[in-house]
């Protein structure tokens, strides 16, 4: 489809492909289970490489994200971009103690800091209990 811009369909009648872009994320394939992309198909493409944000980038990006999900029960943005740096700092001791070297699937990216705000949407911080836990923790 990329190298003749097009395929031919089930009926064997040529369908032609303009302006198709693919945009993809991906990991280095260093692990167990993990394939390298094949030459021939990595020829045709323009590729970007970006790194991960620094952490001072972290910092920001996750302090958004626990904003709506805390505001209610936080009721102060110093106190969740606290949250968010203390949250950033454990990723960042979590990736320089398991590196990916050491083991194929240590493997921690930004997605996880993600995963693991966006799962503070399952919890009611309303309560006593984690407005406690919130004020030890920050």
């Amino acid at each position: 489809m990329l190298t003749y811009r097009g395929y031919y369909d089930e009926k064997l009648e040529w369908v032609g492909l303009e302006n198709i872009q693919l945009v993809v994320s991906i990991s280095l394939a260093d692990g167990a289970g993990k394939h390298h992309l094949a030459t021939r198909f990595t020829s045709l493409m323009r590729i970007c490489s970006v790194d991960y944000p620094p952490e001072q980038s972290l910092r920001s990006i996750y302090s958004a994200y626990l904003t709506p999900i805390l505001q209610a029960s936080v009721q102060s943005v110093s106190r969740i971009e606290t949250l968010a740096s203390i949250m950033v700092r454990i990723f960042e001791e979590i990736r320089s103690s398991f590196k990916e070297t050491d083991k194929a699937h240590y493997i921690f990216t930004p997605k996880d800091l993600t995963n693991w705000s966006v799962a503070m949407m399952r919890y009611d911080f309303c309560g006593l209990f984690y407005n406690l836990i919130l004020n030890l923790l920050i």
